[in-house]
């Protein structure tokens, strides 16, 4: 036993464990995008094999640029990171001290009880009613010591959304010298003019951070590219402390030339809707308990964990992988991504022979 000691913060945490994987399974535990990327990409991908021995740009520069006019936001205020996940954990890196605290709803994504933790910060995580987030219990749950408020929509692993008004009054009344960040990870899967990611409120308010990803309707989830609309001091922080070379070419490349292909992200949208809402149809008609889902997941309660562990064991026999959610204290539950149409029809004949 070495006498080599981590920091204290660090022997309470739980490393994340993502979604199992069998070559040979369909899997529907990680939110992925069951119909790949864009065929441009891989074709651009295809192409550009020949820079594997330069560095990246360091700069995220042509992603910026395309990210900048495709959105319409100053390239200034666009970071660019390994993922969402990397994103938070710098900006948690850049804010917190052990004296802090960070305030999300009950069932937000693990990697902000995870990240809080890993400064020495202290998690709140605030009561949620039917699964949905409540911006009166949040705006409570703030004192003194809290650093970030920090809230998915629609949130992951539950798939509720709130309304535009309800993310304008979180904003309006978190105070100015607490970060607020806004998870957009699941916007592209909203088709309702009336949504938006959050990033009107950065042009007003100096303390909003808006993150999204490439991970999900993009299908670039193995290139890990997520990105960041903040201010400008909140940029240049995420930028001190961020990887050098921390975005690789090949998924700069890939990000730009998904961008493009708006074509692919609507039809990806229209076929998850189709499938959402056929499988939220088959559990209503067996009487299964679930959570309507604005993304590209449902949330099943099975009544008890036993059962849920029992259904997610047959099913991993089926050669069909789907979530355990106990680590959000949903140990009766089972979050399901949405598949192609073969594979929910799979899913949906297997879950017939355990019921």
């Amino acid at each position: 036993m070495s006498d080599l000691k981590a920091r204290d913060a660090l022997q309470e945490i739980h490393p994340y464990v993502p979604g199992e994987f069998e070559d040979d399974a369909i899997k529907l535990s990680s939110n992925e995008n069951p119909y790949g990327c864009s065929e441009k990409v891989s074709e651009k991908l295809s192409k550009s094999l020949n820079i594997l021995h330069y560095y990246p740009d360091g700069g995220v520069n042509l992603l910026r640029d395309a990210l900048s006019c495709f959105y319409k936001i100053d390239r200034d205020l666009i970071g660019v990171g390994a993922g969402s996940d990397e994103i938070i954990r710098t900006l948690f890196h850049a804010y917190l001290t052990p004296s802090d605290n960070v305030v999300f709803p009950e069932y937000g994504f693990l990697m902000y009880r995870l990240a809080t933790m890993a400064n020495g910060a202290t998690p709140i995580a605030v009561r949620e009613d039917n699964y949905t987030a409540q911006v009166d219990m949040i705006l409570g749950a703030i004192d003194e010591n809290t650093k970030i408020v920090i809230l998915a929509n629609p949130n992951n692993p539950t798939g509720t959304l709130l309304p535009q008004s309800e993310i304008r009054r979180l904003v309006e009344n978190v105070p100015s010298n607490i970060l607020c960040i806004l998870d957009a990870a699941y916007a592209e899967y909203i088709d309702d003019e009336a949504y938006d990611a959050g990033h009107e409120f950065v042009e007003k308010h100096a303390n909003v951070a808006v993150l999204r990803t490439f991970s999900k309707i993009y299908g670039l989830s193995g290139l890990r590219i997520g990105w960041m609309h903040a201010s400008k001091e909140i940029i240049d922080n995420f930028n001190k402390i961020r990887g050098a070379f921390n975005v690789p070419n090949l998924s700069q490349i890939a990000a730009i030339e998904a961008l493009k292909d708006q074509d692919f992200v609507n039809h990806t949208r229209k076929l998850n809707e189709i499938e959402r809402t056929g499988f939220e149809s088959y559990l209503k008609d067996k009487g299964i308990t679930f959570v309507p889902s604005h993304g590209n997941f449902v949330l099943v309660d099975f009544e008890t964990k036993e059962r849920a562990i029992s259904i997610f064991k047959a099913l991993k026999a089926a050669k069909i992988l789907v979530r355990p959610v106990g680590f959000y204290n949903l140990n009766s539950h089972l979050r399901i991504s949405i598949g192609t149409k073969e594979q929910m029809d799979r899913l949906k004949q297997a879950l017939d022979e355990i019921l």
